[in-house]
């Protein structure tokens, strides 16, 4: 979504593997691991009517 809308993920890209490793303990730790997600049609219409105020483009 965020590349779609031209914002660079690089930096969240990132986030990707530390947070793998809290999913992997959680889980063996027998703590339950929720998933929520958020869908958007393609061209990002459904968004909200104002800018991101901390998103740059």
């Amino acid at each position: 979504m965020f590349d779609r809308a031209g914002i660079d993920i690089s930096v969240i890209r990132r986030a990707i593997a530390p947070t793998a490793k809290v999913i992997s303990a959680a889980r063996a730790a027998g703590l339950p691991v929720i998933y929520v997600k958020e869908e958007h049609r393609p061209d990002l219409s459904d968004i909200g009517a104002q800018p991101c105020s901390t998103c740059r483009t």
